[in-house]
């Protein structure tokens, strides 16, 4: 069957062609059918790392999971030009991860026991380990400091090595300069605040407070002395958070150190805004923020450190459950630009695929559960930058998210549809109260302005599905309009049909036999996505439940009469598949290559891809028409067939009603390009469309796109 070799080009017709985007719904241009019957399901390959467009970058710490309560830090230990990594947790332990790759292409691997240089340090009892490493001696080599939260204080272990080979030996009493302060949760972070040649201390504390020590010694005999907290210049900063983590670092490339602090949940920037010797912090908000992320995980520490030797730094941050989180510096030493090493929306991610901007790409809104302001619903934008054929999504916030600030119960689940008829795509967002929230799009196809429609102007007002509605659209009778499913928190699914006009919905709950998924029920938190997987120019569904299973449903009735009947095991192309809990499934031609390419969401917050790797038997390399003397020349290309009997031209005046007018013979097996043309001496006046039906010798058939003519 044809590779076809170009996206169908988008079109704005809302009647003869049905194509739109409920989390990525891939549905059918009436002008380009696909295949007919007879073809196999779709064939869908998970692709991980970077290979899925929303995972952006190599995070070197991809799948380390070190228990709970994550702490990094970045120093080279051994001396040898790339930087080492230290990580505290929970448990009282210190964890050593060897740099064994380079400076930049880090490739950190752990090393335990006595290999591990502080070793020493673990098992000393107390719980929530922090570690910070800096020369506090003056003697070239990295001392280190770690925060105990189940003992309440801070520890010094001395490095009587060298900067080569590292020995460190804890510090008691008076030879701590810590020795008698407690605190909650400490984490000391080290800075020349003052700019008088050696390292002061500001340590970040659960109840928010940072306690601020001057250093009145010298950069080798420190004396750390507790500044009130007026003669701080992070006073007051964190006092309405928890779990404070500092870290200093010039930002801006201005000559002085700018604030990063983690907290529970978030990550402020306070960019010094006065001298090195005289600091003063201004926050820095949502686009002025280069770590801005609405809703990041709990317990948040930051670590700096150029991982790629790029010359600027990038941050690694450690959090609650044990993992580290990469954000790759895109920027410069004088620009930064934080960017996570992939699309992670905290909770319940619920994807949906749209060209919302009209630039030919389609770019993606993302529902999750938890935002910004509590345990409510969010919808995250992560823009298309790059083209239909290779996506490279960038997150969006502010006022370059057209859905910034709308918050809903509990989950949230997008789905863009012209419901209007009017050339643009407006959004219906579901969430745990079973009901529909209508978001008219008042600007147009590139630049939408999305405003919520209430009572009456809601076509959707009042109807409930008792929790968690998740609405799918698509024209499910052929009439031209669209119609709607949704999934509910209890496993089954509602069809309400639109009784109304492509431009006037009125929708009509169908019951019993008149619901194509009446009496299915796949357990807890359903959710549904369509496309037309068999190729045989019809919908059929997949739908995903609470265990992150997917259930195959072939309608094996047509486009105006749906019958969905439920294919099992190897008929089912994602039997067996199982990412995580609360599957979101969702389908679009990511890579342009004419097939539906699969998506979900789930618990983690997460994107997980699967490419449709479908091979089909003829690839097709062009189609295209020309005229002549008053004839239509069509030519076309093959860039390998197999099984192939040949192609039936086919003829239509208004792209709905076909009929044969030719037929020529196919190679059966060739490896190599073949060229083909037919001559059509009779076309009408007015616009010809043509387009082939390949046939294959077992009597499946596919067929092309459409080309037109018009001809006086």
């Amino acid at each position: 069957m044809f590779q076809h070799f170009k996206k169908h080009q988008k079109r704005r017709q809302k009647y003869s062609i049905l194509r739109l985007f409920h989390s990525g719904d891939f549905l059918l241009p009436a002008l380009a059918l696909l295949l007919s019957t007879g073809a196999a399901a779709q064939t869908f390959t998970q692709q991980t790392s970077t290979d899925n467009p929303f995972h952006f970058f190599v995070n070197p710490f991809e799948g380390v999971d070190i228990g709970d309560d994550a702490s990094p830090a970045f120093v080279d230990i051994d001396n040898d030009g790339d930087l080492d990594a230290f990580c505290g947790e929970y448990n009282d332990n210190i964890h050593f991860f060897q740099n064994t790759g380079t400076n930049i292409s880090p490739n950190f691997v752990e090393v335990v026991g006595p290999n591990n240089p502080l070793n020493s340090a673990n098992g000393k009892g107390g719980y929530r380990y922090t570690v910070s490493f800096v020369d506090i001696d003056g003697d070239g080599d990295q001392d280190a400091f770690v925060g105990n939260d189940g003992n309440a204080d801070i520890s010094y272990y001395k490095n009587f090595g060298n900067a080569n080979f590292p020995f460190f030996v804890q510090q008691i009493g008076a030879n701590n300069p810590f020795d008698g302060e407690t605190y909650t949760e400490p984490f000391p972070a080290f800075v020349d605040i003052d700019n008088d040649g050696d390292q002061d201390v500001f340590v970040g504390a659960y109840n928010g407070e940072m306690k601020y020590y001057l250093n009145t010694g010298n950069s080798m005999n420190p004396v750390f002395t507790r500044q009130p907290a007026a003669a701080s210049p992070l006073n007051g900063v964190g006092s309405a958070y928890f779990e404070t983590k500092p870290a200093f670092v010039d930002l801006d490339n201005d000559g002085d150190q700018d604030a990063i602090i983690c907290t529970f949940g978030s990550i402020l920037y306070y960019l010094n805004t006065g001298t090195p010797a005289n600091a003063v912090f201004t926050e820095q908000l949502l686009g002025n923020n280069p770590f801005y992320y609405p809703q990041m995980e709990r317990a948040l520490v930051p670590a700096f450190a150029d991982t790629d030797n790029d010359g600027d730094l990038d941050l690694m941050v450690g959090d609650k459950d044990g993992h580290i989180i990469f954000y790759k510096n895109t920027g410069n030493v004088a620009a930064s630009n934080f960017l996570r090493y992939r699309a992670d929306v905290n909770a319940n991610s619920s994807p949906a695929f749209v060209d919302i901007d009209g630039d030919g790409d389609q770019d993606m809104f993302c529902g999750n559960y938890n935002s910004p302001n509590g345990p409510y619903g969010y919808i995250y934008y992560f823009e298309n930058t790059g083209t239909n054929a290779s996506p490279a999504y960038l997150p969006r916030y502010g006022t370059d998210n057209p859905l910034e600030g709308q918050e809903f119960i509990g989950r949230s689940y997008p789905s863009f549809v012209d419901i209007d008829n009017d050339g643009d795509m407006d959004a219906f967002i579901g969430d745990n109260t079973g009901t529909f929230f209508y978001y008219k799009n008042t600007g147009n196809a590139a630049n939408p302005v999305f405003v919520e429609q209430m009572g009456a102007a809601n076509p959707l007002d009042g109807f409930d599905v008792s929790a968690d509605s998740s609405p799918a659209f698509a024209d499910m009778d052929n009439d031209g309009d669209f119609d709607l499913f949704s999934g509910n928190l209890f496993g089954t699914f509602l069809y309400y049909k639109n009784t109304g006009t492509a431009a006037n919905p009125v929708f009509v709950q169908q019951m019993g036999a008149a619901n194509p998924l009446d009496g299915v029920d796949i357990g807890i938190a359903s959710k549904i996505a369509l496309a037309d997987l068999d190729n045989d120019s019809d919908l059929d569904a997949m739908l995903g439940n609470v265990d992150g299973f997917f259930f195959y449903y072939k309608n094996t009735g047509t486009n105006a009469a749906p019958v969905f009947t439920e294919q099992l095991g190897a008929d089912n192309p994602l039997d067996g598949v199982q990412i995580e809990l609360l599957a979101a499934p969702a389908f679009v031609d990511v890579d342009n290559d004419n097939d539906p390419d699969f998506f979900t969401g789930g618990l983690s917050g997460n994107l997980f891809y699967f490419k449709n790797t479908t091979l089909l038997p003829v690839e097709l390399a062009g189609f295209n028409a020309t005229k002549k003397q008053g004839e239509a020349m069509l030519y076309w290309q093959t860039a390998s067939e197999k099984n192939n009997e040949g192609f039936e031209i086919q003829y239509s005046i208004n792209g709905k009603n076909w009929r044969r007018i030719g037929f020529v013979n196919g190679s059966g097996d060739y490896f190599g390009t073949k060229d083909y043309e037919y001559i059509h001496q009779n076309p009408q006046p007015g616009i010809n469309y043509y387009r082939l039906k390949q046939l294959d010798f077992n009597g499946h058939f596919e067929y092309s796109k459409t080309v037109s003519l018009y001809f006086y």
